[in-house]
Parts: C-alpha cells; structure tokens; sequence
C-alpha cells in the first residue's frame, strides 16, 4: 500500500513542475535512462548487468513516462481513494475545503492510467460545474490524455463540454480557444487519417464557430487525403451549411 501511494505522489508532484506536463506515454519501464540521464556510480556498481530500474514514473521538459505496472499501481490506488473522495462529498451537506483538489488529483491519475473510467469523467464535470477547475486548464489536460488515448470516446465528449465551458467563462478567447481545437485535430489526424473521434470533433467546432469564419472550412489535412470517406462526409456537410441554397 505504502508503496502504491508513493507512485501515485511521485504522479502527482510532476504536475507541479515547470514546464506543464503535455505529453505521455505507459513503457514497460520509466526510469531516467529513458531521458539520457546517466545512472550515478553507485547505481551503476549496484545494477551491473541487469535492467534499468524501474522508477514507476518518470518526468522531464514536459514528458511523462509511466512504466506498465507503475500505471497499474497508480490505477488501483487512484480507484480507491477516488472512491472514497467521491462518497465523502455525496454524503456530505458541505463541501470540505481540501476535497477538490483531492478529487482533482485522483480522477487525473485514474484517467492517465485507465481513460474509459466512468467515476473520473463524473468527477471531472463535477469540478467544472462547481468552479473548482477551470475549463482552458481542463482542456490543457485533455490534449495530453488525448495525444495517448487518442480513440478515447469519453475524452472527446468530455473535451466538447470542457470547451463550451472555457468559451462561457471567456468569451474573448472564443477565437483562439477554437484554433487550437483545430491544430489538436490536426495533430492527432497525422497519426491516423481515418481518426472518426477527431474529424467529427472538427465537425462540432466548425459548427460552433459557424459560417461566416473560412478559417475554419476545412483542416490543412483535408488536402492531403481528399478521398478519405469521413473527411469528404464533412466537407459535404460543411458546404451544404454554407450554401444553403446552392449559390
């Protein structure tokens, strides 16, 4: 158990570090040798002949490495506590003052570990509907979840809602909010042309945006694969919402 909550703390203070965390990624083992930080000599002397040691986790310049069974360990004691935390605050008249960020902190390491479970994206929405999380820094998050679990369904949906919550809490950053859902689809669309999850969130951010702006016609990617079913599917659509009328 001690040792379970030691790799979930160890998770969790890289979070606190500069620069933010905006990628990751679950190895076989995450140790600093994954970086090209050298072992020291005592660790050499110790370790002769055998693997790197696994750390758990592992963070550096904005990269998290998660090894397979650091991300179990974080998993099973993420699932625990969020538990716990979350029956707490359902059976509580108020909200105790160091809850959320509690809930914070343990949905974040369960998503990063298991991304389809439920009781992290309810605890999410809860977060952002009480304003204990900001919707810009829920979408910081997101594009690091996403940039892994990029066929993540909940992910998606979840990032859809987190986005009209940023463009109510800051209508003026309604224009760059947007542009950078676009190079996130972009960027996950690279990876896989046939990416469903990311060319129908363009669709909704499209949509959202509305008409009157081309910035927002059709992602640069759309030229590089024009016979791709879905990405055809939307520039139907998206024409046909602009000229309603066929003029």
């Amino acid at each position: 158990l001690n040792h379970m909550a030691g790799v979930f703390w160890r998770l969790t203070s890289y979070f606190e570090q500069d620069p933010p965390l905006d990628e990751y990624a679950i190895l076989p083992v995450a140790s600093g040798a994954l970086f090209g930080i050298p072992k020291c000599p005592e660790e050499d002397a110790e370790a002769d002949g055998e693997e790197d040691a696994d750390e758990g986790c592992f963070a550096l310049e904005g990269k998290l490495a998660l090894s397979v069974e650091g991300a179990l360990l974080i998993c099973r004691h993420a699932s625990v506590k969020l538990r716990r935390l979350w029956e707490q605050e359902c059976s509580a008249t108020d909200v105790d003052e160091g809850l959320p960020s509690a809930i914070e902190k343990a949905s974040r390491a369960l998503l990063l570990t298991s991304s389809d479970a439920s009781l992290g994206w309810r605890c999410r929405v809860w977060l952002l509907d009480r304003g204990f999380l900001r919707a810009e820094v829920e979408l910081l998050f997101l594009s690091m979840l996403l940039r892994t679990n990029h066929k993540c369904g909940e992910a998606w949906a979840h990032r859809r809602y987190a986005l009209l919550r940023a463009i109510a809490e800051t209508p003026a950053h309604r224009e760059t909010l947007c542009k950078n859902e676009l190079s996130l689809v972009e960027e996950v669309a690279r990876k896989y042309d046939h990416h469903y999850y990311a060319w129908n969130h363009w669709a909704f951010v499209a949509n959202l945006v509305g008409k009157e702006n081309s910035d927002f016609d059709f992602p640069r990617l759309v030229y590089i694969t024009p016979s791709h079913y879905g990405i055809f599917h939307h520039r139907l659509g998206r024409l046909q919402r602009k000229f309603p009328h066929g003029g």
